[in-house]
C-alpha cells in the first residue's frame, strides 16, 4: 500500500475558520480510512504563481498526491488566492466535505 502525500493549502485571504474547519475535516476523514498517524503539510499560498504550482484554485484546498480532493477541479491549473466554496447536493462549505477527502484517500491508497 502506498502512503499518500496529503497537503492542506490556504491564503490569508480567508478567515482562519475555514482553515480550522478544513483541517478539522482531513482529520476525521484521515481517521476514516485508518491513516491518523499520516504527516499533513500544511501549506500558506501567497503568489498566484505558487496557487498554479500546486494546482489550487481557491483555498482552502487539500491535495492528495498532487491531486485535489473536489473532482469538479481536480486538474485546473488556473490559480486562485480567493477563498472557496465547496458545493455538494446538501449544502455549501467554506471546507470540503469529509467524504469528498475520504474517496480521494481510498483512491490514493488503492493506487489510482
Amino acid at each position: 500500500m502506498a502512503v499518500p502525500m496529503i497537503r492542506l493549502l490556504h491564503t490569508n485571504g480567508c478567515s482562519g475558520g475555514s482553515l480550522e474547519a478544513a483541517r478539522e475535516t482531513l482529520h476525521e476523514a484521515l481517521a476514516e480510512v485508518g491513516l491518523t498517524d499520516l504527516p499533513v503539510a500544511e501549506i500558506l499560498i501567497v503568489t498566484e504563481e505558487q496557487s498554479r504550482e500546486h494546482g489550487m484554485v481557491g483555498g482552502p484546498a487539500i491535495m492528495v498526491n498532487g491531486l485535489d480532493v473536489d473532482p469538479a477541479v481536480r486538474g485546473m491549473r488556473v490559480g486562485g488566492l480567493g477563498c472557496r466554496a465547496y458545493i455538494t447536493p446538501a449544502d455549501i462549505s467554506s471546507a470540503p466535505p469529509r467524504d469528498m477527502i475520504v474517496a480521494a484517500l481510498r483512491a490514493a491508497l488503492a493506487g489510482d
